[in-house]
């Protein structure tokens, strides 16, 4: 597993004030010597005392992104992941589940997108 990241994005604590970090990592580096790599939806555990990060959850999003991107754990669990700038100018976002399995997909054509977010309804704010 390839676990070395490069050009994150929405670098975030969830919930917030946790040892929880969740990234959304365009993997660049990785992408120059393996052009199969994806944009990774990622989760660390901190461990600050000891300067300790764990990996627990490492999903290709199925595309690399040059560029934009954003996560976030949703309230069943699941995490909501954008791919933003495609190499054909589209963007992906990507529901997975727990086990890292592709719920939901959809890709926007023609456009890059700098974040996703999934909201309750079009008034209260999104989690994160």
């Amino acid at each position: 597993m390839k676990t070395c990241g490069s050009h994150a994005h929405d670098v975030g604590y969830e919930p917030s004030g946790s040892d929880t970090l969740t990234i959304s990592d365009d993997a660049n580096i990785q992408f120059k010597k393996d052009k199969h790599t994806g944009t990774r939806a990622q989760v660390w555990k901190l461990d600050e005392a000891h300067r300790v990060a764990k990996l627990v959850y490492n999903v290709d999003l199925g595309v690399h992104s040059r560029c934009c991107g954003s996560m976030q754990r949703l309230k069943n669990g699941d995490y909501s992941s954008l791919s933003g700038w495609a190499p054909t100018s589209y963007g992906r976002t990507v529901e997975t589940d727990q086990d890292g399995k592709t719920v939901f997909a959809i890709d926007v054509q023609g456009a890059i997108v700098y974040r996703s977010f999934r909201v309750d309804d079009m008034y209260s704010a999104p989690s994160k």
